[in-house]
């Protein structure tokens, strides 16, 4: 990651950064270090702008990612989070983007440093900090036991912002607070998460499905059965409303949909039973017709 002019000129008064220079270049591990850790916004834009592609590019493919993940109400201009009117993100938003970091062990090593050096080399000089986030330092009054990861934000129109990943070790959750003053971030996310963990509880859809229509429940990337459902505690699965809808893309497959009294409280991919699928043959044989066609 080399640092040009355009990765410091922007820099004000008061933006967080860790004095990189022109002309200086470091690892793309030390750079998200500085990123996630020092909320370096010089660094942030070194990163984007080493990208294949460019900087640019890299800002499309943020748009494009939080499009993939189902966000609705974000658009991003730069990569640091900087003010600008058209720069923007929601609360949902970004609990999608929390949710897909689970699946990024790395980010998760990163973000529980408490602190990182980047020594001085032939390249940069060194670089010391720490991590900012409260509820990740044992030594903090604000600190989380069950906080695994997060990041903190902060300008003088957004206000504080924060977004947090707990994990109790039988449900995963993602807490985000934006345009908080003073302090209450973090207060306000432990409340979230210790009235979610105290009232909610994970059922895993695997073993519980009876419906004759369901064959097994498929495994997600991770190998581990991708179907559950987040329910008030004492709710029983039976309790639950499930819609089945057949994945026209992939034969033999549906889409499972659990609600509980009109609200959604997840979804699983299943395989159709033996029995569904002599009973739909004819449906099945022209759906692949069509697929075969439209490809």
């Amino acid at each position: 990651v080399k640092f040009t002019q355009n990765c410091i000129d922007f820099l004000e008064y008061g933006d967080a950064h860790i004095g990189m220079k022109v002309g200086e270049e470091i690892s793309m591990e030390d750079a998200l270090y500085g990123m996630l850790l020092a909320s370096a916004n010089e660094v942030s834009y070194a990163i984007a702008n080493s990208v294949n592609g460019g900087y640019d590019n890299f800002i499309n493919m943020m748009n494009e990612k939080v499009t993939e993940l189902g966000g609705t109400n974000s658009h991003f201009v730069n990569a640091n989070g900087l003010h600008d009117e058209n720069h923007y993100t929601s609360a949902r938003d970004m609990a999608l983007i929390g949710k897909e970091l689970f699946k990024h062990p790395e980010f998760f090593k990163i973000v529980q440093t408490l602190q990182y050096e980047i020594p001085s080399s032939g390249t940069c000089q060194q670089h010391v900090f720490q991590q900012k986030h409260k509820m990740l330092q044992p030594s903090s009054s604000k600190y989380y036991e069950y906080a695994v990861g997060g990041k903190t934000g902060y300008t003088s129109d957004a206000l504080a912002t924060l977004i947090t990943m707990a994990d109790n070790g039988s449900m995963k959750l993602v807490c985000v607070v934006l345009r908080t003053h003073g302090g209450n971030n973090y207060p306000d996310t432990t409340n979230l998460f210790n009235y979610a963990f105290d009232n909610f509880e994970r059922i895993d859809v695997n073993g519980q499905e009876t419906s004759e229509d369901v064959g097994d429940i498929l495994e997600d990337e991770s190998g581990e059965h991708s179907g559950y459902v987040v329910v008030p505690k004492g709710v029983k699965f039976s309790d639950l409303k499930m819609e089945m809808t057949v994945d026209e893309g992939h034969t033999g497959e549906a889409v499972l949909t659990y609600t509980y009294e009109g609200n959604l409280v997840g979804s699983a991919r299943a395989k159709l039973s033996e029995k569904y699928l002599k009973e739909h043959r004819a449906e099945i044989k022209k759906q692949e017709k069509k697929t075969k066609k439209a490809d």
